[in-house]
């Protein structure tokens, strides 16, 4: 008995590997599956932790995935680990400064391509878009800012809710889905 279901033919008909190569899928009787949106990621490089737990929260409140470091030097090891959508970076920090993150994100081959933003107290936008950044954020990060930067990066996933209303302009860009 176990012979006869262990070798059983699934199908009555012969079938030979190939045969069924540009024949069309029979679908019928299944109803497609949304696929589920990915968050929008955004890691923030910042030394202080209270403006990374700030950060954290306005992101929260814009919709999207915050991951943060403290640690500027290790920022390429992260950004290949999470693969975020956006970098935010403040530009006050000591030793390895947010200059320094900004440049070893656009000499390597992986990180090029990710968009990075400059944040600070001080204003110094014209010196972020000077040496690569997408854009500059003063601090300290609101919610409707970061919306704003991932508007303008075309970077999203879902409609963001900020005191009850949508913002429509926040979706996920067709390469990042």
């Amino acid at each position: 008995m176990l012979r006869e279901i262990l070798f059983r033919p699934v199908n009555r008909r012969s079938r030979r590997l190939g045969d069924d190569i540009g024949a069309k899928p029979d679908f019928a009787g299944f109803q497609e599956m949304a696929k589920p949106a990915r968050a929008a990621t955004i890691l923030f490089v910042d030394d202080e932790e209270a403006c990374l737990a700030l950060a954290s929260r306005a992101a929260d409140r814009a919709g999207v995935r915050a991951v943060v470091t403290t640690d500027p030097q290790n920022v390429l090891l992260v950004v290949r680990r999470e693969q975020p959508d956006l970098v935010v970076v403040d530009v006050l920090m000591p030793q390895f400064d947010g200059w320094d993150v900004l440049a070893a994100l656009r000499n390597d081959v992986v990180t090029r391509g990710i968009p990075v933003v400059m944040t600070s107290v001080i204003d110094q936008e014209a010196r972020a878009l000077e040496s690569g950044a997408r854009d500059f954020v003063p601090k300290p990060i609101t919610a409707e800012a970061l919306l704003r930067v991932l508007a303008k990066q075309e970077i999203g996933s879902r409609p963001a809710y900020i005191d009850g209303t949508v913002n429509r302009a926040f979706r996920l860009s067709p390469e990042r889905q």
